[in-house]
C-alpha cells in the first residue's frame, strides 16, 4: 500500500481531494523537499530542490492501482520521461513531522522539460504551503 505525497488540490479541503478520500487509508501532515510555485491556470508544481521545504499530506491508498490511474490521468503523467507529461511521477523520502517517520511516497513533480516555463509564469510560494498561499489567514 503506497504513500502518496499531495500538496495541491489533492489536499484535504481543496478541489479534488474527492477524487482521492475513497482510496485513503491514512492521510497525515507530511514535508518533502522542493520549491513550490503557483501556476496561472491555478495550481502547484513543486520544483526539486533540496535546499527548500513543502508543506502537504501524505495519503496511504489502499487501491494503488485504480488510485494510481486517477492521479496519473489528473496530473496528466503518461510514463516516465513521456514528453506531454504535464508532471513526472517520482519516488522519493518524505517527513511525517507528527510521528517523526519518514516514509518512501510517490510525488508529482515538475518534468525537466518544463522547468523554464514553471520559472518564467509561476509565482514562488516562498514558505512552501500552497494552501496558505491560496487561502492566507486573516491575522
Amino acid at each position: 500500500m503506497p504513500w502518496v505525497f499531495v500538496y495541491g488540490t489533492l489536499m484535504r479541503g481543496m478541489l479534488n481531494h474527492d477524487l482521492i478520500k475513497d482510496y485513503m487509508l491514512q492521510c497525515l501532515k507530511a514535508t518533502s523537499t522542493g520549491r513550490l510555485f503557483h501556476l496561472p491556470e491555478g495550481y502547484p508544481m513543486l520544483v526539486d530542490d533540496e535546499r527548500k521545504i513543502v508543506y502537504g499530506e501524505a495519503v496511504k491508498i489502499y487501491d494503488d492501482t485504480s488510485a494510481l490511474s486517477i492521479l496519473d490521468e489528473l496530473e496528466a503523467f503518461f510514463g516516465p520521461g513521456h514528453t506531454d507529461n504535464l508532471y513526472e511521477r517520482v519516488e522519493r523520502d518524505i517527513q511525517l513531522p507528527d510521528l517523526a517517520w519518514k516514509v518512501r511516497a510517490l510525488i508529482y513533480i515538475c518534468p525537466e522539460h518544463r522547468k523554464e516555463q514553471i520559472f518564467q509564469t509561476g509565482t514562488l510560494v516562498t514558505h512552501g504551503d500552497w494552501k496558505k498561499h491560496i487561502k492566507p489567514s486573516n491575522k
